[in-house]
């Protein structure tokens, strides 16, 4: 009996051995299997966070097409880029995690841009604040487009809604000709958050491109296929006789603009696209200047006195659409305002 009983016991403890051991390797099987799920998650998300990485060199410098090599999160990313077409470009991130490794390629279009300019809503816009408004001499406001490539046509002068400038402005331009446009008297208008404007006016200002004039000034301002940003925050005096200029052109707090033209055609100060008059008082426009595009006046300081317009000379505002493609180029070219619209992806 109790050598039965002893084969007994040593029978069950080596059955309790090998369950014993079928746990533990059991275990380290299971252990493994989640190590490996792990780190191919992990290697599938870093994949995926290569992308962005990628799309963030091109914003930065669209000329980088890589391979590059990146370490993010102790994965290894190889990321590179493909222009596909004009509109279109590929990225491919690879990325290895321990022994995981996750590819990832995807195409976006990017033949659109976020529009960070206001649309134009005549040929003078005052936004917001009192404005004191006056014309003499022969200028021109119209917000007829010359071209006629604009659908519909615009005022010749929109005023803040609720401000009793509209009366101001009427009895000034329009009983005499000088404003004209559809409707021809001034509207009020408030589609245009100044806020917005001076945000994007501080953002633009900061950028390394764009260009801080002041001075005696008969330099660059821009062209049709390189329009700039050009910044007045001092006293600036354009000459006459300066090539046209293309773009956004600010007048800032303590700037002041004093456009001096020639009476013939060739020395003409001539600007496309978007002017902006910032917190800027005692506006003068004399001489022969031109502005094809929009006038933007608005305030951001908590000064209630009324600003000081006058518009003198034979110089005129001309809305004009089209101007609106060089103000939003020139945003583009500084701020990268690509939208990335994803349109495949594969894992």
């Amino acid at each position: 009996m109790g050598r039965a009983m002893l084969i007994i016991c040593a029978g069950l403890l080596v059955a309790l051995s090998y369950t014993f051991f079928g746990f533990v390797t059991g275990r380290e099987g299971i252990s493994q299997r989640n190590i490996n799920t792990y780190e191919a998650v992990k290697a599938k998300n870093t994949a995926n966070t290569g992308v962005q990485i990628a799309i963030q060199k091109y914003n930065e410098d669209d000329s980088w097409r890589g391979p590059e090599t990146v370490n993010y999160e102790d994965a290894s990313l190889t990321l590179s880029l493909q222009q596909v077409n004009p509109d279109t470009i590929e990225i491919t991130s690879n990325s290895t995690f321990s022994n995981a490794d996750h590819s990832v390629i995807s195409a976006f279009d990017i033949s659109q841009n976020q529009q960070l300019v206001p649309d134009f809503q005549g040929a003078i816009s005052l936004i917001n604040g009192n404005f004191d408004f006056e014309m003499d001499g022969n200028p021109s406001i119209n917000g007829i487009d010359s071209d006629g490539d604009c659908q519909g046509q615009k005022p010749g002068v929109t005023v803040p809604t609720s401000s009793d400038t509209s009366d101001i402005v009427n009895t000034q331009g329009y009983q005499d000709g000088k404003i004209e446009g559809n409707p021809a008297v001034a509207v009020d208008d408030g589609s245009v958050d100044f806020n917005e404007v001076s945000d994007l006016i501080e953002t633009l200002s900061q950028q390394p491109g764009a260009q801080h004039i002041s001075g005696q000034y008969n330099g660059d301002l821009g062209t049709a296929s390189d329009p700039g940003v050009f910044i007045i925050e001092d006293y600036t005096k354009l000459s006459g006789g300066i090539e046209p200029g293309y773009g956004i052109l600010v007048i800032r707090s303590g700037g002041e603009l004093d456009l001096e033209g020639e009476l013939d055609l060739a020395g003409n100060v001539e600007f496309n696209g978007l002017v902006v008059f910032e917190n800027a008082f005692d506006f003068d426009a004399a001489g022969t200047p031109d502005i094809n595009g929009t006038l933007l006046f608005g305030k951001t300081d908590s000064n209630s006195n009324p600003t000081p317009i006058d518009i003198n000379g034979n110089v005129t505002f001309q809305y004009d659409c089209d101007a609106k493609k060089y103000a939003d180029a020139s945003v583009n070219d500084l701020l990268n305002t690509t939208i990335y619209n994803q349109l495949s992806v594969y894992e």
